[in-house]
């Protein structure tokens, strides 16, 4: 960061205030020393900055990053291996996050194990952070996407399938009455709110199996019906 900008970007995060104001009345100010300003621009791009460098500490296992949310992975044929692995890279980001002055919030924080060995399915692997043992999810919700356990996409196409129907009978509600909306307007809200329900993540379904993606054909269909368009999900 050069010219300018550094000084104004630490005028922007030094000598910052906190108050609350609850019905005109207002709090003692409380000074802040780290962290970033909530729903600012600029917040985002500053938090990235300020963790760049974390994946140097997560060897050998691989890291992936978005804001604050942060996913640990590795892969390997023997489970213990595994387990081995992910427990040094949680040590030594704990060491990374003590350099930096932040906290991994443990009891946010999940386990799962994705395999297409059924005798693992009900494999739950153990693994500490911050000395506190991290929960077991066999369905993790990451940046939207439902994971499950036999890598085939059935959870996440069955939530988005029921979000979709939820959706679907307002709409034919609508449609069947004569002070609804017209079709144009139908169509204009499947645009909105139905088909960016269906496609959001549309690249994991490379790996759906035939009986989950026909759970989304049988919604879309439905649509057509209501909507008298014809969608088409590749």
């Amino acid at each position: 960061i050069k010219g300018k900008a550094l000084p104004w970007i630490s005028n922007f995060l030094n000598h910052r205030n906190l108050f609350v104001n609850f019905h005109a009345t207002f709090s003692d100010f409380y000074k802040t020393y780290q962290g970033v300003p909530q729903d600012c621009v600029l917040s985002p791009t500053l938090f990235s900055l300020f963790i760049s460098g974390v994946e140097k500490y997560v060897n050998p296992s691989q890291i992936g990053l978005f804001a604050d949310d942060v996913v640990l992975w590795c892969s390997d044929a023997n489970i213990c291996i595994m387990e081995s692995q992910l427990s040094r890279s949680l040590v030594n980001i704990q060491e990374f996050a003590v350099n930096h002055k932040i906290t991994f919030n443990a009891s946010k924080s999940t386990v799962s194990l994705l395999t297409s060995n059924w005798h693992l399915y009900n494999y739950c692997p153990e693994l500490f952070l911050m000395s506190e043992c991290l929960n077991y999810s066999k369905f993790p919700t990451y940046l939207g996407l439902t994971l499950d356990s036999e890598v085939n996409c059935g959870k996440h196409i069955e939530k988005i399938a029921d979000k979709a129907r939820k959706i679907l009978k307002i709409l034919k509600y609508l449609s069947g009455r004569d002070w609804g909306s017209d079709a144009s307007m139908l169509s204009i809200i499947y645009t909105t709110l139905v088909r960016p329900v269906l496609e959001y993540g549309y690249q994991i379904f490379q790996v759906a199996s035939l009986t989950n993606l026909k759970k989304l054909e049988r919604v879309l269909r439905g649509l057509s019906r209501a909507l008298d368009i014809v969608a088409l999900l590749t």
